[in-house]
């Protein structure tokens, strides 16, 4: 009688235990579901294939699956596997890492973003720039460009216009610049106050502008470093909303200084790519003035766009054109594709520490005035029985093309 109480027992505690176990491995699993459908639903990209015509908003994006979560990284080898475009709430509460650098108008600062990566802020710093807009010009320009060309372009992770002190009265009250100024001054790091535009971290390639022999800089650019800078003159010009000008046509552009660029940085098919930061004197035609507009045609925008990128890589005859055997047309916009590759991306590039040491070094005369600051024009064949005079960006006839450094 004792033996068969001691097997029933035995079984009954088999049978609890079994049992346990099922439950808790049913919950294990619907917890790993959960955490699967909660990381499908948070994993949103920028998605580098989109066409260019097929976005009509800021916040078309798309949900990308878990094999685009591959190990690629960024500064300090931080995971990008959670990217997505930031709200308000988000960017009040970023970090503040340091200030990169302040300028006239704008400051830069690093910022660390929710999934660990590091970006920069970009914030006006006075009256002028915030009445202007030049900041969210900016941005919007930026958001535009990605939506377009993906991960070629430079990154950006989001934007918040929060509220701040009117530019403008009513009436004929003016404002008072000193104290929106130190308004603004007071809150700098305050992303819930005013405008704040998020983008992409990089090494700039020149950090200052103490330094402002181009020439001597120019030296050093690889293959793979031109082929960047024709790409950027490329997308501008192809740009499926409007062509970009990266001159102000007929007048001097900082775009041929390296101090307007930067590289991507953290590793992967990015590492050490040149991108174009500062777009305070890009242009779209439209906003050339009527007498010029009937001259943004994608081939007319991309000779000025290579003429700026003659004088940053001291190339006079720096050819720029869509190559034949990798561009389409589609109606009036050329789709360029991008050269592949290398596997090693680190090799082929320019090192800009090593290039800025060296000019420093040679420490050469300083460029005279047409040097240090030549105007850009639109192409001669544009002009052809165009009175120089009334379209300001036709050359004048004593203006000789550019054929030597």
């Amino acid at each position: 009688m004792l033996t068969r109480t001691k097997s029933a027992l035995l079984i009954f505690f088999v049978a609890v235990t079994l049992t346990g176990q099922a439950v808790w491995q049913i919950r294990t699993s619907n917890q790993m579901i959960r955490a699967i459908k909660e990381k499908l639903e948070i994993n949103i990209y920028i998605s580098a294939d989109v066409e260019q015509h097929n976005h009509k908003n800021a916040t078309d994006i798309i949900v990308q699956s878990l094999k685009r979560n591959k190990a690629t990284t960024t500064n300090n080898s931080v995971a990008k596997h959670d990217r997505h475009i930031l709200g308000c709430k988000e960017i009040a509460e970023l970090e503040v890492v340091r200030v990169l650098g302040k300028g006239e108008q704008k400051i830069a600062i690093e910022v660390k973003l929710p999934w660990g990566e590091h970006a920069v802020v970009k914030r006006c710093k006075n009256y002028m720039c915030t009445k202007a807009n030049k900041s969210r010009k900016e941005a919007k320009l930026l958001r535009e460009l990605q939506q377009q060309y993906g991960d070629d372009a430079t990154r950006y992770f989001g934007e918040c216009d929060a509220p701040t002190l009117p530019t403008e009265k009513e009436g004929d009250d003016k404002v008072d610049r000193s104290a929106f100024n130190q308004h603004v001054r007071d809150n700098l790091y305050n992303f819930s106050v005013g405008y704040t535009a998020v983008v992409e971290l990089g090494k700039p390639l020149l950090p200052s502008w103490k330094m402002r022999d181009r020439k001597c800089f120019a030296e050093f650019f690889t293959e793979r470093d031109i082929e960047d800078i024709r790409n950027i003159a490329r997308r501008y010009a192809n740009f499926s909303k409007r062509p970009i000008l990266m001159a102000p046509v007929g007048h001097y552009s900082d775009n041929i200084f390296p101090q307007q660029y930067m590289t991507s940085i953290g590793g992967g098919e990015r590492e050490g790519r040149i991108h174009h930061i500062d777009l305070d004197m890009v242009h779209t035609c439209k906003e050339e003035g009527e007498h010029i507009e009937k001259n943004c045609t994608v081939d007319e925008v991309l000779e000025v766009n290579c003429k700026v990128m003659s004088f940053l890589t001291n190339i006079p005859n720096l050819d720029c054109s869509f190559n034949q055997s990798s561009s389409s047309v589609s109606g009036k916009t050329k789709t360029h594709v991008l050269p592949s590759q290398v596997s090693n991306y680190n090799i082929g590039r320019i090192n800009a520490t090593h290039a800025l040491s060296e000019c420093t070094r040679r420490n050469n005369p300083k460029y005279d005035k047409e040097e240090r600051a030549p105007k850009i024009y639109w192409p001669a064949s544009s002009c052809v029985d165009l009175d120089w005079q009334l379209y300001r960006g036709c050359p004048p006839p004593w203006h000789k093309q550019r054929t030597s450094s």
